[in-house]
């Protein structure tokens, strides 16, 4: 609810904190639905052995990445996507033109999930991404 009413709120940092899959999606509706102040998310390390944001998770993300213009830095490292998610993300990947920071580190995107977001990020000739994080993806 603070970021529905709250515009000036510019940064969320709430990496290593155990928010679970339920506090993500709320975070992200969030921003979905009316924030258009938050700069920089950082989610990584959420949870006991990785917090998965699961598919409604990287749904409702996606949807974030098509509407959101404020949106800068993005970090969801070790949240465990797979290529599933990263399917889930393609089109605001694929789409989003303000996004400069990701992280996407630990998600076990294998091979599927690199072609998945390569394509994306190919079919997006706005694409601003300068620093892209990807170690540890099998």
């Amino acid at each position: 609810e603070v970021l529905m009413r709250n515009q000036s709120i510019t940064s969320v940092d709430l990496h290593s904190n155990a928010i679970g899959s339920d506090g993500s999606c709320a975070l992200l509706e969030a921003l979905w639905s009316s924030n258009d102040s938050v700069e920089v998310l950082d989610l990584s390390s959420n949870g006991v052995n990785r917090n998965r944001l699961g598919i409604r998770g990287a749904h409702l993300l996606n949807e974030v990445l098509l509407k959101n213009k404020t949106l800068r830095s993005l970090s969801l490292s070790h949240h465990g996507l797979g290529a599933e998610g990263m399917g889930a993300l393609t089109g605001g990947m694929s789409s989003n033109k303000w996004l400069t920071i990701l992280d996407l580190a630990s998600n076990d995107l294998g091979r599927n999930g690199f072609d998945l977001l390569f394509r994306a990020l190919e079919k997006n000739p706005d694409c601003v991404i300068t620093d892209l994080h990807l170690s540890k993806n099998n």
